[in-house]
């Protein structure tokens, strides 16, 4: 996900994770609530993945909340490069 508005790459997803680091500037413009969407979208229908995984800081409520909002489950909490982080998981469901 690349702004022009803000010269930036705003998001990324791999194989089946999806993640985004927003500059603070775009915070509450629903930028990653829709890119989630829409990866969430392609992951189902345009490559037929069973399931995608959701990660955020364990304290970034924000994006915590862009996972619940798209649908996601909360199903661990875990740590990443000594980061505490909360998993979330959407699994397809036209499987």
């Amino acid at each position: 996900m690349f702004s022009r508005e803000y010269s930036n790459l705003l998001g990324y997803s791999s194989q089946n994770t999806l993640g985004n680091r927003l500059p603070k500037q775009a915070w509450g413009n629903c930028y990653a609530t829709e890119a989630a969407k829409h990866t969430l979208n392609h992951g189902f229908n345009q490559l037929h993945l069973k399931e995608i995984f959701g990660k955020a800081h364990a304290e970034n409520i924000g994006s915590i909340n862009v996972l619940e909002k798209i649908g996601m489950q909360f199903i661990k909490e875990a740590t990443e490069d000594n980061c505490p982080i909360k998993v979330f998981l959407a699994i397809n469901p036209l499987q």
